[in-house]
């Protein structure tokens, strides 16, 4: 209980301005460019997954790799 009040505060100073991360709303918009599914870009285009991946590289998005250890 208490590493999430720690973690919510963090998340409030970085909302803030007053620490380094991504705030909320980058944070929505990473999980949004985040899904597998054919996404919308408000355009009413729908694209695949290779296609989101290069906007995310362009935006400078990353995500966590699940890669195995063998």
């Amino acid at each position: 209980m208490e590493s999430c009040l720690w973690r919510w505060l963090e998340q409030d100073d970085i909302d803030a301005g007053r620490a380094e991360g991504l705030s909320t709303d980058e944070r929505a918009e990473s999980v949004r460019l985040r899904r597998c599914t054919p996404t919308r870009l408000g355009l009413g285009l729908a694209c695949g997954r290779k296609r989101v991946a290069r906007l995310k590289r362009t935006a400078g998005l990353t995500g966590v790799c699940h890669r195995r250890r063998h």
